[in-house]
């Protein structure tokens, strides 16, 4: 039932994703894994994700994980074989449940008996579920579940609830949102096939894709690989100016107008903060404080005062 057959592409769901929002991503995954850094947003984001997807999968209640381990890493090849004895006993829901078809690989992190059928639910640790990636991740996975011969019948995001509020008693069913996007991933399940075309294009390949920077860099997800694509921009660019939509900054750099000096001979910025911004690094001004904005607000506090360091303090789930 479960095809555990792997070929030159094998792809994860997370690898399709990646694929998904630019090639390049998947291409350097693959041949220049060192030049990866990941930042401390994403690794938090990561540990969030791990948290909120352990507390979901009892949103059913009873459940049989088959997640495996050996010599402390993921054996997934265990993780399939579990998942097909699971099927076969009729478990109705199996956390984890692993696929693979001829290298694409995915685990789902809920799979729930449904009528004659089984329903995918994808658990993200956010509060919006508009998101293509999440339907592009979604999507992958059903081609997977399908081609190993399984009868998906519903496809389901869940997502954090934003109204829900914690009264000292932690309600799970509330805390998350289920949306059907059983028709939503319509226009995803299309980009499949030539996604994966692709893939095999680039990924066979020894020679980087000559890929510029674009949206992809940064959207859906910030790319670990910024600093090697970037490596030719000088520093501070147009890329380091204070709160430029990414898209704009990109305009820019199209246009060839980069470093500071170029972006303010071009004078189409009239930001304040930013061209205070480029004239202290370039003129080698003393640091600025506006004193009498920062007067004004600390002339609004009493004591006693409390402090949060909000960065540090991004639990998704209330403690």
């Amino acid at each position: 039932m479960v095809s555990t057959d792997n070929s030159q592409l094998a792809l994860s769901k997370s690898k399709y994703c990646g694929l998904w929002q630019c090639p390049k991503m998947a291409w350097m995954r693959k041949h220049k894994p060192e030049e990866f850094l990941q930042s401390d947003d994403a690794t938090m984001r990561m540990e969030n994700g791990r948290e909120v997807g352990e507390l979901a999968k009892g949103l059913f209640g009873e459940f049989v994980d088959v997640t495996c381990y050996s010599d402390e890493r993921l054996d997934f090849s265990e993780m399939i074989r579990k998942t097909s004895e699971e099927i076969e006993k009729g478990t109705p829901i199996i956390c984890e449940a692993s696929f693979n078809y001829e290298g694409l690989s995915c685990a789902v992190d809920i799979l729930r008996k449904e009528g004659d059928g089984w329903a995918i639910y994808e658990v993200k640790s956010s509060t919006y579920d508009k998101k293509s990636v999440y339907y592009a991740d979604i999507a992958y996975q059903e081609y997977v579940l399908k081609n190993c011969g399984i009868n998906v019948v519903a496809t389901y995001l869940v997502i954090v609830n934003n109204e829900y509020v914690f009264d000292g008693i932690f309600h799970v069913k509330e805390f998350f949102r289920v949306e059907d996007v059983t028709n939503e991933i319509e226009v995803e399940r299309s980009k499949i096939e030539p996604t994966l075309s692709l893939a095999e294009k680039i990924l066979a390949s020894d020679e980087e894709p000559e890929i510029d920077l674009s949206v992809g860099c940064n959207a859906p997800y910030p790319c670990g690989f910024w600093n090697y694509c970037a490596k030719d921009i000088p520093i501070p660019s147009v890329f380091d100016l204070y709160r430029m939509n990414f898209k704009k900054k990109l305009e820019y750099y199209y246009r060839g107008i980069v470093d500071y000096e170029a972006l303010l001979e071009d004078g189409s910025i009239d930001n304040g903060i930013r061209l205070r911004q480029m004239e202290y690094y370039l003129y080698d001004k003393e640091d600025y404080v506006d004193r009498e904005h920062v007067d004004e607000f600390l002339a609004t506090l009493s004591y006693p005062l409390y402090f949060l360091d909000f960065e540090t303090m991004q639990s998704v789930i209330p403690r």
